[in-house]
């Protein structure tokens, strides 16, 4: 009974770190599951003391556990003490003396080993009946917020262990099959309906890797139990029609909605080297560490747990970092414009934000203010000496420097045309705050454009062509198209694209193609096709277009509409009405660059009569010209309700550069889940180039989708990215050479924990499973019960 009593123990410290949540309880530097597992190794270690001579070790299980532990201690050497290799280490550890303590336990007394994780599994099941969410929504249940959601679309599991459905997911997966594995031994129901139970938290968690990686379970047990290749074929040939059923009878959006998972691999791919990885735990803070300069530095560290001192984000002045003042750094997209097209500075490559965070360098400082001031930039420099206000040893300019330097030429050059005040960039809404020993940033240049030159006229544009000529300022002119495909061929889910191009007929995708993963079914609508937004819903918060119209081209079910805004077709193919209104506008309309102006706010709308059908495939295209790449929201064209009684059906729009895809309920109003853009990792974001319409490339990071900054979300491949390919390869050969060599000892009946090893690996191609602790832990159980499950079978050593 003692025995036994000790046994549930060791079981309940495992169970509950996997609901430990990161950050509960805290320990100084260790979280409260690390501190569990560790308590849970010093028994084992002690145990071992006690009742082993060290020298009289098993073979197999000393040669498996033993050569990743010291190949993981030469990573220590390559690369450092580090967090993530110390863990994997210590578990590697922990492993060997898990198994050496279960080797000649029964399985009936091994079964009080696994009966605490009977909590875990009502714990989540009672999360997801009561839909109890924790910690913003990330912890427990997650909940979708849809009105009148169905069963699908209520939300999903996510566990409490803090790394996610995916996590979860694979942890119900490794317990159904360890569940599945005392069922068969013992015939004890309890066991099975803990399966059963397992089974049905796996589905809720919506994980597609926990799901495939079941099916993939499922082929495997036919294979090893049956080899049987004609069920096999069975099996696949019902599982691919039940799929196909599943998707067009129940919600297709839990499989088919997309993901950023095969550019994250292409990411991956573009930084792995053969010898020489990026360091453990490095991968996050090493490839996307230019994005970090668009985040709030507290969202960082709390959600990304990147230090601040080793990420120089330099927004919040050192001397205010502990304060409650809210730091930010000026942004300007007109003055960001005039900024790329003058060469002044480099087309941007990535977010818009982040390419304004760059700090200024003085040649940057140097020409700016030549263009500024009409003076040669050369004499600026000799200023710049002469006023004694930088330090040589520093690359970049410091605001408090720049303050000095238009004090001097202000008093000692130039005259008082110019308002120095308008020079002056806020970082802070509270007043008497000058970020003096702050680096100047691009955006705040960005800003002194905006005030001296859009908003105000002291400084000309024709200022900026100092150093680029032919440049054509406020003017960006190209085509955008807009692709809307109904169906993916034999998948229920619609696909859209967005496309530029600078001629009209060579076109560049905007990111990739987009999908929500479902069909989606516009309502059918025959009132006016509207340009650049008016005041019938599409338009709420100022989203009117700021642009010249030039020309649209719509092609729907084998019809095509093609209106040019000249005055000569006014009131024939399009027309000009009053906002909110169908009456004619007959005040002056302005025509400019063979197109007619739209203003923001707008003073009239633009209607195209609607004898088109959107119910199917359709393809928009827009030639215009912008002042400057929209930075707030704007609506390009929509789909109107003023008529007739009509219902509000779709619209397209920009925002930040980025486009976007909405379309109303049946009730004519726009849902925030009805919406598709390009804010993704995989999203471009429009720019101009020599006063030409074009897109980035990806990745592009939106600095409010902190999820987008991640890892491969492929544990071989974050692992080779971080170790190197060469010294992956070694360490996953010892794995994959053990799960081998386990072949030989599999019989009926342990099938199952070795099919539980099998989903570690299996879903660790969708996720970074061996990056979780959960998961690792859940591993080593697994392999311990495998090799007890064949100490009959010993014989079969080699």
């Amino acid at each position: 009974m003692k025995e036994k009593l000790g046994i549930f123990l060791l079981g309940s410290l495992v169970s509950v770190s996997l609901i430990s949540p990161p950050g509960f309880l805290r320990l100084s530097f260790i979280e409260f599951s690390d501190f569990l597992i560790l308590i849970f190794s010093l028994i084992l270690f002690f145990d071992f003391i006690k009742k082993r001579n060290i020298l009289e070790l098993y073979d197999n299980v000393t040669r498996f556990w033993g050569s990743l532990t010291l190949l993981l201690i030469l990573s220590v050497f390559l690369y450092g003490v580090n967090a993530f290799a110390l863990r994997l280490i210590f578990y590697c550890l922990t492993g060997f003396l898990f198994t050496v303590f279960v080797k000649n336990k029964t399985t009936n007394d091994l079964q009080y080993f696994l009966f605490p994780f009977i909590f875990v599994s009502i714990l989540n099941f009672a999360s997801s009946l009561f839909q109890l969410s924790f910690v913003d929504n990330t912890t427990g249940w997650i909940t979708y917020y849809f009105e009148n959601p169905t069963f699908f679309n209520r939300g999903r599991l996510s566990g409490f262990q803090g790394s996610g459905p995916n996590v979860a997911g694979g942890m119900f997966t490794i317990l159904s099959f360890l569940c599945l594995y005392f069922y068969n031994e013992l015939k004890n129901k309890f066991f099975l309906l803990l399966t059963l139970l397992n089974l049905y938290l796996v589905f809720i968690t919506y994980s597609r890797g926990s799901w495939l990686s079941l099916f993939l379970g499922f082929f495997i047990y036919i294979y090893l139990k049956k080899r049987n290749l004609k069920q096999l074929v069975y099996a696949l040939i019902f599982i691919f029609l039940g799929t196909l059923g599943f998707l067009n009878t129940f919600n297709s959006e839990i499989l088919l909605k997309e993901s950023d998972r095969g550019f994250l691999t292409k990411i991956a791919f573009d930084n792995l080297n053969i010898f020489r990885g990026l360091g453990p735990g490095n991968y996050v803070d090493s490839i996307y560490k230019d994005y970090f300069l668009s985040i709030n530095p507290e969202i960082l560290e709390q959600n990304l747990n990147v230090n601040l001192n080793e990420v120089e984000l330099g927004i919040t002045p050192i001397e205010h970092r502990d304060s409650s003042v809210q730091f930010f750094i000026g942004t300007s997209g007109g003055g960001y414009e005039i900024l790329a097209q003058s060469k002044l500075v480099s087309e941007c490559s990535e977010d818009r934000i982040t390419c304004q965070h760059v700090r200024v360098k003085k040649a940057l400082f140097s020409n700016f203010f030549a263009a500024i001031y009409t003076i040669d930039s050369m004499e600026i420099v000799s200023s710049m000496e002469d006023s004694g206000c930088f330090d040589v040893s520093n690359l970049n300019i410091l605001r408090g420097e720049t303050y000095c330097f238009l004090d001097y030429i202000y008093d000692n050059i130039v005259d008082n045309q110019i308002p120095k005040n308008l020079t002056y960039v806020p970082c802070t809404q509270t007043i008497g705050y000058k970020c003096e020993s702050r680096e100047l940033a691009v955006g705040e240049l960005a800003v002194i454009i905006e005030q001296l030159s859009i908003r105000n006229n002291f400084v000309p544009f024709d200022n900026y062509k100092t150093f680029c000529e032919e440049c054509n300022f406020r003017n960006i002119e190209g085509f955008i198209k807009f692709k809307f495909d109904k169906r993916d061929n034999i998948l229920p889910r619609s696909i859209i694209s967005f496309y530029t191009s600078q001629d009209g007929d060579n076109w560049d995708m905007v990111g990739y193609e987009r999908t929500s993963g479902a069909i989606i079914n516009l309502n059918k609508n025959s009132a006016y096709i509207e340009i650049g937004g008016h005041s019938d819903g599409q338009s709420f918060g100022n989203t009117f277009l700021d642009s010249t119209i030039k020309e649209v081209i719509i092609t729907s079910n084998n019809k095509s509409k093609n209106v040019i805004f000249t005055k000569n077709n006014l009131n024939k193919d399009y027309f000009v009405f009053k906002p909110n209104q169908v009456n004619s506008y007959n005040a002056n309309i302005t025509y400019e660059n063979n197109g007619i102006k739209l203003f923001r706010p707008n003073k009239y709308w633009l209607a195209i009569d609607n004898n088109l059908d959107f119910s199917e495939d359709f393809e928009i295209v827009l030639h215009l010209s912008f002042p400057e790449i929209p930075q707030l929201r704007q609506t390009l064209i929509s789909n109107t309700s003023i008529t007739n009684g009509q219902v509000q059906s779709w619209k397209l729009e920009t925002d930040d550069g980025r486009l976007f895809f909405s379309w109303a309920d049946s009730e004519g109003v726009f849902l925030d889940k009805n919406n598709i853009g390009d804010k993704s990792l995989r999203s471009g974001v429009l720019i101009q180039q020599t006063g030409q319409l074009s897109n980035t490339s990806p990745p592009i990071v939106d600095p409010s989708f902190l999820s987008q900054l991640t890892t491969a979300h492929n544990g071989y491949l974050t692992f080779s990215v971080e170790f190197g390919l060469m010294f992956s390869i070694l360490f996953y050969l010892i794995i994959a050479f053990g799960m081998i060599k386990a072949l030989s000892f599999i019989n009926s009946s342990n099938i199952f924990p070795y099919l539980a090893m099998v989903m570690f690996l299996l879903q660790n191609i969708t996720n970074d499973m061996i990056y979780s602790p959960d998961m690792s832990v859940l591993i080593l159980v697994s392999a311990g019960i495998f090799i007890q499950s064949t100490k009959s079978f010993e014989d079969k050593k080699s």
